[in-house]
C-alpha cells in the first residue's frame, strides 16, 4: 500500500507537469492568462508534494513501527534483518530504501514546482 500510494501520487504530478508544459506551449494562443493558469497548476503541484510527504512520513512511521514489532515478535525475523544488514559490503546496504521512496522523490518534486514557481 505504502509503494502504491507513492504511485498516485507520481501520476499525479506527471500529469500536473504535462498540464504545466501544455499551458506554456499554448502561451502565444490564450494570451496573458498563462501566467496565472502556469502557477496555479505549480501550486497546486506544490501542494500535493506537501500533502505526498506527510502521507509519506505517516504510512513510513507505521511500517517503521510494525516493523520494530516484527524484529521483537519474531525471532527468525529479527536474526534475519541483523544477518542481511551485516552481510552487506557497501555502506548503502544501511540504507532504508523506504526513507529514500517517502522522502527524497516527494522533496524532489516539490522541489521542481519551487524552481517553476521562481522561473516564471
Amino acid at each position: 500500500m505504502f509503494i502504491q500510494r507513492g504511485n498516485f501520487f507520481l501520476v499525479a504530478q506527471s500529469m500536473l507537469v504535462v498540464a504545466y508544459s501544455a499551458i506554456l506551449g499554448a502561451r502565444p494562443h490564450i494570451g496573458h492568462y498563462w501566467l496565472a493558469v502556469s502557477r496555479v497548476i505549480a501550486g497546486f503541484g506544490l501542494t500535493m508534494s506537501v500533502i505526498w510527504l506527510l502521507t509519506s512520513y505517516l504510512h513510513l512511521s507505521y511500517l517503521l513501527h510494525l516493523r520494530a514489532q516484527a524484529v521483537e515478535a519474531i525471532r527468525e525475523f529479527g536474526a534475519f534483518r541483523k544477518a542481511w544488514q551485516a552481510a552487506g559490503r557497501s555502506p548503502l546496504r544501511k540504507l532504508d530504501i523506504a526513507a529514500l521512496i517517502a522522502y527524497a522523490v516527494p522533496v524532489l518534486a516539490g522541489a521542481l514546482w519551487v524552481i517553476l514557481l521562481i522561473l516564471v
